[in-house]
């Protein structure tokens, strides 16, 4: 079955349940990512996304994270640490597809007289002894710039690359570029 029937029901079914949601959708001449994020407790987070690039296949994402403030009393600096687990069916005449359990995080910052501006990025990493399936090793890393239209919205220009080691391919570019994005609170 196509990973692409699976993602959209189970993301309405993960956001049926949850309160205090986030959806994420951003764009790019070949991949759109869909990211949705679950507040379970005050510091603690889950979110699924799905990445379907037009000539590679699909990525799904599955992640859980501690978060807070990363600098101390009322700063406006938040992170989150944890793991996410990423499947990969990549398909470009050789089919191969795996799994990979990363560590890593995120990082934003709201600016403080320009309240509407923020800057985030992330970075997670999935070594070998972490990778399943035909993937060896994996990498995710990004940054973003955005403007709050309103305030449970905004707008962001951001830049993304997605790495997979595979057996048979060796290092493919899962996904890399820029991307425009609307990231909406619910």
């Amino acid at each position: 079955m196509k990973l692409r029937h699976l993602a959209g029901p189970l993301l309405l079914l993960i956001s049926s349940v949850a309160m205090g949601v986030e959806a994420d959708l951003n764009v790019s001449n070949d991949a759109a990512r869909l990211t949705m994020e679950f507040p379970v407790r005050n510091n603690v987070l889950i979110d699924g996304s799905w990445l379907h690039h037009t000539d590679k296949g699909e990525t799904l994402s599955v992640g859980g994270y501690l978060t807070g403030n990363a600098a101390g009393g009322n700063t406006p600096l938040t992170a989150g640490l944890g793991l996410r687990f990423y499947y990969v069916d990549f398909d470009t005449g050789q089919k191969e597809d795996g799994s990979n359990l990363a560590l890593g995080g995120f990082a934003r910052y709201q600016f403080r007289r320009l309240d509407r501006v923020a800057v985030w990025g992330n970075l997670f990493y999935a070594p070998s002894v972490l990778s399943f399936g035909d993937s060896d090793e994996f990498y995710e890393v990004g940054g973003y710039g955005g403007y709050s239209v309103i305030r449970d919205a905004e707008v962001y220009l951001g830049w993304r690359r997605m790495k997979s080691d595979f057996d048979e391919d060796g290092d493919v570019m899962v996904d890399t570029g820029w991307v425009v994005g609307i990231r909406a609170r619910f």
